[in-house]
């Protein structure tokens, strides 16, 4: 996902939306609840450790299919992208480390 694509998420749901929690407790149970549940496939993992802030990581597998073919050394050298990681900023009260790359095939 882009940091763009993530800034319009973080923008559309500051509407009627609910907003979160103070209590992490609650937002933990919420992200456990998504990794349960069939219908979302964008929450893969969360890690909870003593003396650390949670851990989240979020995908799907169609974005992580594209990293697998654009960013392997069997792409194309055309088509070949370099994987990033952007920096760390602020989504709410959570703090977003993102890895891009640029998809050669998507044509503006």
């Amino acid at each position: 996902m882009c940091l763009y694509q993530v800034k319009n998420v973080a923008s559309t749901t500051h509407s009627d939306a609910p907003k979160s929690s103070p209590n992490i407790a609650d937002e933990i149970q919420t992200l456990m609840l998504k990794l349960t549940s069939a219908d979302d496939d964008f929450v893969q993992s969360l890690f909870v450790q003593l003396h650390r802030s949670p851990a989240v990581i979020l995908y799907t597998d169609e974005q992580n299919q594209d990293l697998r073919t654009l960013c392997s050394k069997e792409c194309l050298p055309a088509l070949r992208s370099i994987l990033s990681v952007d920096r760390t900023f602020n989504l709410s009260a959570l703090f977003v480390t993102v890895m891009v790359h640029r998809n050669r095939k998507v044509i503006r």
